[in-house]
């Protein structure tokens, strides 16, 4: 006779409710698949077990030594519409058969937060799924401390984790340093269930109040589709975007290439982004244009100078808009896409200079300036107060 599960691990099996504590993260790797001793046949057995990604039910209580047959009827129980995604079974097993396999008694899900699904044998001896939907907290937690033998340890001796930890200090990066006594708040994102467990989420608000320097107040905010680091009170804010000028395939990628016009293997500086004659280009960051016209095989040509000793190339132009000693800012309409010079066809040939070396452009990012609107900071500076108004954990 197979004894019943125990109350810790699995609950009580109710015909009107199911209650199950979730296996503990560091128990989903304790898969019994590959135990060394069989347990004796007497004994039923308890399991925490990890679904894997790609992985079925089935699949999964098989090699757990489920019957084949209790193990299709357990997953087909599954709605199709509700799929696991991964993450821990609870299973529990009764006495081995003859043939080796065990009878299902009662497995526990939990694919998500919010869902509660367990399969269970009651007296009437068919497999049943019982749901139950859990309630979840989608409040941000918000979390304040103060500055000790450094930044980061601190951090993580108030409970922040080491992830948002990391987040943390790269919004900090470039705007001074945290000395001990100094206050830190952050503000993220967290969903939690009822029944205790976390979602942590993305870090909204980083906050840090110096005894010495100017205080920094941060908001993650999105601007033209990117995330970015926002101070309320700024006029404007840097941000960094994609390097290339436009969108569009690459025909020619940067490094040794066979020229299509005098078909000798050369280093190609650049990349080609294919486009249609007259299509707009826009500088790739803020800077000042050092060139502006015809440049032989380049045909009209214009080049930027950026920060950092960083220079951007726009070559084969139908068209230029902005002459030598224009400052420009990212975004910003420099000329269009065409065909001069040494050219097979209506394309950007594009280039980016650091130090006066080229290199890839793609993947490469150039900052720019933002401007902020009065309405702008008022949403900003709202959100904010929203965040830091959140009881601190």
């Amino acid at each position: 006779m197979a004894a019943k599960p125990s109350s810790a691990a699995l609950g009580a099996v109710d015909p009107r409710t199911v209650t199950v504590a979730l296996a503990a993260p560091r128990l989903a790797a304790a898969a019994t698949r590959a135990q060394p001793f069989p347990p004796p046949a007497d004994y039923a057995i308890e399991m925490a077990l990890n679904l894997e990604r790609g992985e079925s039910l089935e699949e999964l209580l098989v090699k757990a030594g489920a019957a084949a047959a209790d193990a299709r009827s357990a997953a087909m129980l599954i709605p199709s519409d509700k799929p696991l995604d991964g993450g821990p079974v609870l299973v529990f097993l009764g006495d081995r058969a003859t043939d080796g396999s065990r009878r299902i008694v009662q497995i526990t899900l939990r694919p998500s937060l919010a869902r509660h699904m367990a399969v269970v044998r009651p007296d009437s001896g068919e497999l049943k799924l019982l749901e139950r939907t859990i309630a979840v907290d989608a409040t941000p937690v918000r979390i304040t401390g103060t500055v000790g033998g450094g930044l980061f340890w601190s951090l993580r001796a108030a409970g922040v984790t080491p992830e948002l930890a990391s987040d943390y200090l790269s919004a900090m990066a470039g705007r001074g340093t945290a000395a001990a006594g100094d206050r830190f708040e952050l503000v993220a994102n967290q969903r939690r269930a009822a029944t205790g467990e976390i979602e942590p989420g993305a870090l909204q608000y980083a906050g840090l109040d110096r005894s010495r320097g100017s205080d920094v107040r941060l908001i993650r905010w999105m601007v033209d589709g990117r995330s970015e680091w926002i101070d309320p009170e700024q006029s404007s804010v840097r941000a960094s975007a994609p390097a290339l000028p436009l969108g569009g395939r690459i025909s020619s990628h940067f490094g040794l290439r066979t020229h299509p016009i005098f078909g000798r293997t050369s280093f190609h500086r650049g990349v080609d982004i294919r486009a249609a004659w007259g299509t707009p280009v826009h500088a790739s960051g803020d800077g000042q244009v050092t060139t502006s016209g015809w440049s032989g095989g380049y045909g009209l040509r214009i080049r930027v100078a950026h920060r950092d000793g960083v220079d951007t190339s726009y070559s084969h132009l139908s068209r230029i808009v902005v002459p030598i000693g224009t400052s420009v800012r990212q975004g910003d309409l420099i000329g269009f896409v065409g065909s001069t010079g040494f050219s097979t066809g209506s394309h950007l040939h594009f280039e980016l200079f650091r130090g006066g070396e080229a290199i890839n452009p793609l993947g490469a990012k150039l900052d720019g300036t933002l401007s902020l609107s009065r309405s702008d900071r008022a949403a900003l500076a709202a959100r904010m107060s929203q965040l830091r108004s959140i009881p601190a954990a």
